[in-house]
Order: structure tokens, then sequence, then C-alpha cells
């Protein structure tokens, strides 16, 4: 199954870089093209392949994610490192000596005033990566005290949220802006052809 999961996130990858290539040429077409209802054909293709860019994206994640081992143990924490302090890098180490006796080393990608040495906590993280996903912290007397979910837990859904919000504000505006739509129907065949020719310098295709 795991095999399977990482192919999977292969061609999503692939897909993926695919979709933003041909975002950012129906993008190029958009800011350049003088002509309305070109312009509009051009912008509504870049804003659908790059909203599905981020859909795919996240999805690969999620994917990616799902094909992971996780565990669960508890014990005490010995030591915290701070690899990056920067807010928006943060990435620190924890080393956990279990209540079996052995250490494990695990990652946090987000902060936690709870993160320092002799706080108890219960741990679930990812196998393979040693990614932090949630902690409980514990309290001398047994009592909770503070709790840890890490944000790539959801965001690659609202990467996917955002990216079909995307697509579906590029179709609201193709067919609300009548500058934009010369034909309001997504279903016309020539679509593709036409903005095609015009990016070649063509005349559109009569129908």
């Amino acid at each position: 199954m795991l095999f399977v999961y990482r192919n999977i996130h292969e061609i999503i990858c692939i897909e993926s870089v695919i979709a933003l290539l041909i975002a950012v040429r129906y993008g190029y077409i958009a800011a350049t093209e003088s002509d309305s209802p070109r312009k509009g054909k051009a912008r509504l293709i870049g804003t659908f392949v790059f909203g599905s860019w981020l859909c795919i994206g996240s999805l690969s994640m999620i994917l990616f994610n799902a094909s992971l081992p996780v565990f669960d143990f508890e014990g005490r924490i010995e030591s915290v490192q701070v690899i990056h302090s920067a807010s928006r890098n943060y990435r620190a180490s924890l080393q956990i000596q279990t209540t079996s006796g052995g250490n494990i080393l695990i990652f946090a990608s987000d902060r936690s005033q709870n993160f320092h040495p002799g706080e108890y906590v219960k741990v679930h993280y990812q196998g393979d990566t040693g990614e932090l996903l949630k902690a409980s912290f514990f309290a001398p007397n047994g009592k909770q005290d503070g709790a840890f979910i890490s944000s790539s837990i959801w965001t690659p859904y609202l990467g996917f949220l955002f990216g079909m919000f995307i697509i579906w504000a590029g179709f609201r505006k193709y067919h609300r802006d009548p500058e934009a739509a010369e034909d309001s129907s997504w279903s016309n065949p020539s679509l593709l052809d036409s903005v095609e020719d015009d990016a070649e310098g063509k005349p559109l295709s009569s129908e």
C-alpha cells in the first residue's frame, strides 16, 4: 500500500508541474492580449489551471502524508534544540525519553510554550519523517496543561479548498463580466484552439 501511495504521489507531482506551466502560459497570454473577449478566455483557462495546480499539489501532500506510518508513545522531554527560529520557518528537535527507557528524536514545525525539558508528553508522530503531529502535555499532578497540533495536518486541506475557490471565482468572473465573456459556454470545443491561435496572431475560427 505504501508503494502504491508513493507512486500516485509521484504521478500527481508531475501533473502538478505540467498544470503550473500551462497556467503560466495562459496567464502570459491574458496579460499581453489587448482584445477583451480573447483576454477573458485566456484568463479563464489560466485561472482554472492555476486553481487545479493548487488542488493537485495539495492532494499530493494529503496522499503522501496518508502513506507514512504514524506512531504513539509517551515520555519526558530531555532536551529541545531550535534549528530555525524564524516564525515562518520554525523548526525544532525534541529528544524524548520514553516510558520504556528508550530515546526518540522528533521534529516540530510549529512553536509551543510546552517545549521545555522535564515536560511529560504523549506524542503522535510520523515514523519516516519524525514530524510531530499531535502532543498532549501533562503537569506533575497528572493534569493536562497543554496541547499541540501541527499545521502540517490541515495546511494541505486549506490549499485544496483555496484552489477550488480560485476555480469557482474564475468561472464566476468569466460568466458575469461582459468585457471578458464573448461566449459564456465553457463547453465550446474550440475554446483552447482559439486561444492558441490568438497567441500566434491567427484569426479566431468562426462558428
